[in-house]
């Protein structure tokens, strides 16, 4: 990852969260029930495909949609990975390409 604070800024815009800096990396916190993200700053290149994928949960359609429409906002774009017109998440990937969905409850 090029640019940890920013790929940090992203998810902590994401998820409602701070960021804590730290030397050469970004920490997005946890909690007891949410994962911690840290990212590191590197320069080396990505070969093939990420082997992160993250699952955001929402409490309606609605919430839901607002997620995607921050995420978009945040530099997130749309992924189609085969999903069909009438599931109930929504495929993105953040700017560095982490794939992650965001689920209807």
């Amino acid at each position: 990852m090029a640019d940890a604070p920013a790929s940090a800024a992203f998810w902590a815009a994401l998820l409602d969260r701070q960021v804590v800096t730290e030397s050469g990396a970004a920490l997005v916190p946890g909690d007891k029930t949410q994962v911690g993200l840290r990212f590191i700053t590197s320069e080396t290149e990505q070969v093939g495909r990420l082997r992160l994928h993250l699952h955001l949960t929402s409490t309606n359609l609605e919430d839901q949609q607002r997620t995607v429409e921050m995420a978009l906002r945040q530099g997130g774009r749309h992924l189609d990975v085969g999903q069909g017109a009438h599931t109930c998440f929504v495929v993105l990937a953040d700017p560095d390409g982490i794939e992650f969905a965001i689920y209807a409850d």
